[in-house]
């Protein structure tokens, strides 16, 4: 197997306010376009902005069932007023990140999860959150997946050591 090249980052991420989906889905790339499409509709119905897409892995990265998985499929917006379409917000915060170019799956997924996992343990951080796959498309190249560059994003804190 080829090794992918992956930037890691701490970043410091804004909070972001986004559409989602959350529910017990396969995990694949023809389910997630059905999804996207779903919350890019309703998006345009209520008058917003799409700004970029995301999916939150509510379960274990590295032992969850792809044929069945608490996904929540999320389309960020570009700004929120009195929209009446359920938005929640993602929190600010640290995040250590890893960013790769290629259709994401389940080897890639995992190989760059271990090695955010061994980052945190490594600097003195813990996960605070669930992870996040960031897509960084726009709405063309959701047919094209190999020149998806996609950001892995764990929220982290630093351990407090006495």
């Amino acid at each position: 197997m080829v090794d992918l090249d992956v930037l890691v980052e701490m970043k410091q991420l804004p909070e972001r306010h986004v559409l989602s989906d959350r529910g017990f889905y396969a995990c694949g790339m023809e389910p997630s376009i059905v999804k996207f499409t779903e919350l890019f509709h309703k998006i345009e119905a209520s008058g917003l902005t799409p700004e970029g897409i995301m999916t939150v892995y509510h379960e274990n990265i590295m032992d969850f069932d792809r044929a069945k998985s608490d996904l929540e499929y999320c389309v960020m917006l570009e700004s929120i007023g009195l929209e009446t379409a359920p938005i929640r917000t993602l929190p600010q915060g640290d995040y250590i990140t890893a960013r790769y170019c290629g259709i994401p799956n389940d080897t890639s997924c995992k190989k760059i999860y271990s090695k955010l996992q061994d980052w945190i343990e490594t600097h003195g951080y813990i996960e605070s959150g669930d992870p996040i796959e960031y897509y960084i498309v726009d709405r063309a190249q959701m047919l094209k997946p190999e020149d998806f560059i996609v950001e892995l994003q764990v929220p982290v804190r630093k351990v407090l050591t006495l």
